[in-house]
């Protein structure tokens, strides 16, 4: 099913695959490409659209289409490459300790959150305000 591209009506992606595919050899290197390029397209559109969908719940649209959304979900897709978007948040690996009346120690253990954005794309959305609500972030146009 081909992508519908953002702002038209019923949108699923705010870039196309051929953009996609442009904005990657262009800006990543090689080694960091290779599993995107041996995607088949329809995989691709599948990644270009979680990826989507993860930064439209985060963000506050823009009337048009904005070359960082595009390049954000470029990135995102590709870094989504073998990773199953649809897991938990690795939140249930919190550990806690109480020492009684001494103190208390809390642990972390380091799981790998597959919801989490790569840093680049937390830079490309940073001319958004972030705003942080409980366990979610907010975007808003500053």
């Amino acid at each position: 099913m081909a992508l519908i591209e953002y702002p038209l009506d019923n949108y699923d992606t705010f870039c196309s695959l051929v953009d996609a595919d442009a904005i990657l050899l262009l800006n990543v290197p090689s080694a960091q490409l290779a599993d995107w390029t041996a995607l088949l397209d329809a995989d691709k559109e599948v990644l270009l659209r979680q990826s989507t969908t993860l930064i439209r719940n985060k963000i506050t649209l823009p009337y048009t289409l904005e070359d960082d959304l595009k390049l954000a979900t470029a990135y995102l897709a590709n870094s989504s490459v073998a990773v199953d978007m649809t897991t938990a948040d690795g939140k249930e690996n919190v550990k806690e300790k109480d020492i009684v009346g001494v103190v208390k120690t809390v642990y972390f253990s380091r799981g790998q959150d597959s919801n989490s954005f790569p840093d680049l794309v937390v830079l490309l959305l940073g001319q958004y305000q972030i705003t942080s609500v409980g366990s979610s972030i907010k975007f808003a146009r500053s």
